[in-house]
């Protein structure tokens, strides 16, 4: 199914400050679940005053990620763009990134990224799953990638740019899937992540701790076509189960950066280690 509705929110974005000649990947943030364990949509309820998926996306951007795609449903559509709205806004301060992604503006202070650019992208079944989820993004960056090499022009599906009326073009060389349940991840494991994946372009690159598998996970452009076709609850674990030669990975600093919120009482967890962690500091 072709994505039927999407939209770019972007702050002009420059090459990545890597110095790496293989960009960094797409990240992909499946925020168009249902939330059913939760009771109540997650991804936009606040976590010591800030919506949860806020953590992961400032991340990214603190990690030097560019270009992000975000899956909404009905429900988190609008919140969600308004959200990333805010960000370019607040972007203008001339202010360094803080560090640890969960403990940014603590204090209400913003903080600043690099210019990026954000891809919302409309999911109008999500009852179908995360697969179903991850397929219309990887669907969205390829046809946009494609139409744009075509044409260098603005297409229908995504609008131009807003903040420098330029249609942005890029090439995906990997995409980067991360949930939006995960407010401890940190900044630092995304870089490790993304130069594991820099000098294996051709290899799934996922993160773990103590020999276990979690997200984010970083897959090569080369299996966009299955990714583009996953359905249902499973996700990206069916390209990983159909390659497992291809599969790297890379350590997580901590236990709690793979922690997710899936229930009202991971919730609770959740806001007494990050007041533990803010009085800590």
């Amino acid at each position: 199914m072709i994505p039927n509705a999407m939209q770019t929110i972007s702050t002009t974005p420059t090459n990545n400050n890597t110095g790496a000649a293989i960009p960094l990947p797409t990240a992909i943030i499946l925020a168009s679940g249902l939330s059913t364990r939760m009771g109540r949509c997650k991804q936009l309820r606040p976590l010591c005053g800030k919506p949860l998926i806020r953590y992961v996306v400032e991340t990214l951007l603190e990690a030097g990620v560019i270009h992000l795609v975000i899956t909404v449903n009905s429900e988190t559509r609008q919140p969600i763009t308004e959200m990333i709205e805010t960000l370019t806004q607040e972007n203008s301060a001339q202010k360094p990134p803080a560090q640890n992604g969960y403990l940014k503006n603590q204090a209400g202070e913003n903080t600043t990224f690099p210019s990026f650019y954000c891809d919302i992208v409309f999911n109008p079944e999500p009852e179908r799953g995360q697969g179903h989820s991850a397929a219309l993004a990887v669907q969205a960056v390829c046809i946009c990638h494609t139409e744009t090499r075509a044409v260098q022009t603005a297409r229908s599906s995504c609008t131009e740019c807003s903040a420098s009326n330029t249609v942005h073009t890029y090439t995906p060389n990997g995409f980067l899937f991360c949930t939006a349940d995960q407010p401890f991840l940190q900044a630092d494991s995304i870089r490790d992540l993304c130069a594991v994946f820099q000098s294996h372009p051709d290899c799934i690159v996922s993160a773990a701790f103590n020999g276990k598998h979690y997200s984010p996970v970083i897959f090569p452009a080369a299996l966009a076509g299955e990714l583009s076709r996953l359905d249902g609850s499973v996700g990206g674990r069916t390209v990983m189960n159909a390659h497992p030669d291809l599969i790297l990975y890379s350590p997580l600093r901590s236990e709690m950066e793979a922690f997710d919120i899936d229930t009202p009482e991971e919730f609770k967890r959740a806001e007494k280690y990050l007041k533990k962690i803010a009085t800590a500091y």
